[in-house]
């Protein structure tokens, strides 16, 4: 029986395998949510408000600096986002009727360990 240790890259293609998500407003109708997992280039703006990497720097080293300094805001915004994604996009995926790569992968290897 297989085991499957999978990393932070295991999601990469979920945002374009669920497709859009809508939600409905009282106000503007209905609109598209943006909810996906977010990209490195993403995280460096959601949690940082910063458009490129100050010169030398890693996004690592933006989350261990801000650790040091017990500014937990950047780890809270990229927490609530995965959240968000996992919530919406794993939820479709896990609920869609039509195979998608994920359920494809896990019906495959539905023995296996994870």
């Amino acid at each position: 029986m297989p085991t499957f240790i999978l990393g932070a890259g295991f999601n990469v293609d979920a945002n374009t395998e669920a497709g859009p998500i809508f939600g409905e407003s009282l106000y503007v109708g209905r609109y598209q949510i943006e909810c996906g997992y977010p990209l490195v280039g993403e995280i460096l703006n959601l949690c940082f408000g910063l458009q490129v990497l100050p010169a030398g720097k890693s996004i690592e080293d933006l989350f261990a600096e801000a650790h040091e300094r017990r500014d937990y805001g950047p780890m809270t915004k990229l927490a609530d986002r995965l959240r968000e994604a996992d919530f919406r996009i794993a939820t479709r995926l896990a609920s869609d009727k039509k195979r998608n790569c994920y359920r494809k992968f896990f019906e495959a290897f539905g023995s296996s360990t994870f």
